[in-house]
């Protein structure tokens, strides 16, 4: 009897949930220790994963970032009866996310790029 032809990819399936960790981890990682220190390395051993979970993923130190801060906030979508309306209520939002648990990587975000 012949085998069941494979679909996918081989080996495990990815970890959703590794990768929910890796992200938190690296926002706050980037937080504390900054850009220049930070790396895959560092990630992987904080988050408990396998440097090839964050390899596999995130081609470099900066898309791994760039996705870390995409995720932290996920709008609502528009609310209000004026562009201007609109507009306010998104700023407000996404300036208290953002400001809100990663606070010290948004800052760190603002202080590292003023200095470029």
């Amino acid at each position: 009897m012949p085998d069941a032809p494979r679909t996918g990819r081989p080996g495990r399936p990815r970890d959703e949930m590794a990768e929910a960790k890796v992200l938190r981890t690296a926002l706050n990682l980037y937080g504390e220790i900054g850009w220049a220190a930070f790396n895959f390395t560092k990630v992987a051993t904080q988050a408990g994963v396998g440097k090839s979970t964050i390899y596999s993923r995130w081609e470099n130190r900066e898309a791994l970032l760039q996705a870390a801060f995409s995720a932290l906030v996920v709008c609502p979508g528009p609310r209000g009866d004026s562009a201007r309306e609109v507009l306010m209520n998104e700023a407000d939002f996404r300036l208290r996310e953002y400001l809100g648990s990663n606070r010290r990587a948004v800052r760190r975000l603002f202080v590292e790029a003023s200095h470029t």
